[in-house]
């Protein structure tokens, strides 16, 4: 991969050539280069006296190459801070299950979760609860980003990961 100074030297040496052999001193050769858009989209135009030391021009043709060249600014990574509340739905064998999960966080970490379903059956509602009391573990005090998907099974309940887990991909989805 060239630099930009190697670029710059290929690019000159060829119109250092044009000139060599030239018998009429009395008349200065200049050969140009392409033009260079520089950082405010205007035109630059270097040119090229065979007459003069090319080695110093072509330093100064680098030196403005240099000057020229754009950094591209870092991508600014986006911070989530709020209260995100989502409403899932799980299958039950007694039913279809709602469950609504609700995150705050703070700079991308969670800071609470909690979960508020309101099932007809009491099973139900006893596995959110138990589930509920394990996220602090497993989640608070994480980047919402790092977090991974709660595992199968979580404080004996199955489904309700399931749903907490919809519910985390869409937080996640956020950023």
């Amino acid at each position: 991969m060239f630099n930009s100074k190697n670029l710059s030297l290929a690019l000159a040496f060829p119109l250092l050539l044009i000139g060599c052999g030239n018998e009429d001193a009395s008349s200065p050769v200049v050969a140009e280069s392409a033009p260079v858009v520089d950082k405010t989209k205007e035109l630059v135009d270097f040119s090229v006296d065979l007459k003069e030391d090319p080695i110093e021009q072509i330093d100064t043709i680098n030196d403005s190459i240099e000057l020229l060249e754009v950094e591209t600014p870092p991508v600014a990574e986006a911070v989530l801070t709020g209260t995100f509340i989502y409403d899932v739905d799980y299958k039950t064998p007694k039913g279809v299950a709602p469950l609504e999960v609700s995150f705050v966080v703070s700079d991308n970490v969670i800071t609470e979760v909690s979960l508020n379903g309101e099932h007809s059956q009491q099973t139900s509602n006893q596995y959110q609860k138990l589930v509920e009391s394990e996220l602090g573990e497993l989640i608070i005090g994480k980047n919402y980003m790092e977090v991974s998907a709660l595992p199968s099974k979580v404080a004996g309940s199955s489904l309700t990961p399931t749903a907490f887990n919809q519910a985390l991909a869409q937080l996640q989805a956020e950023a």
